[in-house]
């Protein structure tokens, strides 16, 4: 990613309809795990941004479905960065999901309050986990926080940077 050419909304999508915004971190600015680049996703769940919900979702869309079971793919591991600010009550739940394209399942973060911690945290997530999704045709990774179904409760907002999203034998 750079900030002229490769943007990082071309790759991880600010989806319309909801409270996502994404923004490239950079070295020297913004916390960066690896290398000189960072997501700095903005999380907003206190307004209904498709009129209907409050949530916040990206989702990266690979260019062609991934066999995850072949080379024994077991581990999902993202690293995130969080604010002491940041908001991380119910409406906010960050969870990482998987689609084949026709099933998605989200996985939840278990503690939400780590949102809350600026250091890097490293979130490992066993691809068992994702019971319903055919992991040799794996097309989109989803980073959320709330829910889409969430139409009743308004909810908080901050900041987290993530960088090396990796899958792991």
């Amino acid at each position: 990613y750079d900030p002229f050419v490769e943007k990082i909304w071309y790759t991880w999508a600010n989806l319309y309809g909801n409270g996502a915004f994404i923004e490239l971190g950079t070295a020297g600015f913004n916390p960066v795990h690896g290398g000189n680049r960072s997501m700095e996703y903005v999380y907003d769940n206190a307004a209904k941004w498709d009129f209907f919900s409050y949530w916040s979702e990206t989702d990266y869309n690979f260019d062609s479905p991934q066999d995850w079971v072949s080379p024994a793919v077991k581990l999902l591991t993202v690293f995130f960065y969080g604010h002491p600010e940041n908001d991380a009550n119910v409406t906010e739940q960050m969870s990482i999901g998987l689609s084949d394209g026709v099933d998605k399942v989200n996985i939840d973060l278990d503690d939400m309050n780590a949102v809350r911690v600026a250091e890097w945290t490293e979130w490992n997530v066993e691809l068992s986990d994702f019971t319903d999704v055919d992991l040799d045709a794996v097309e989109t990774v989803y980073l959320t926080f709330g829910t889409s179904d969430n139409t009743t409760t308004p909810g908080g907002t901050g900041v987290v940077y993530f960088d090396n999203l990796r899958v792991y034998p």
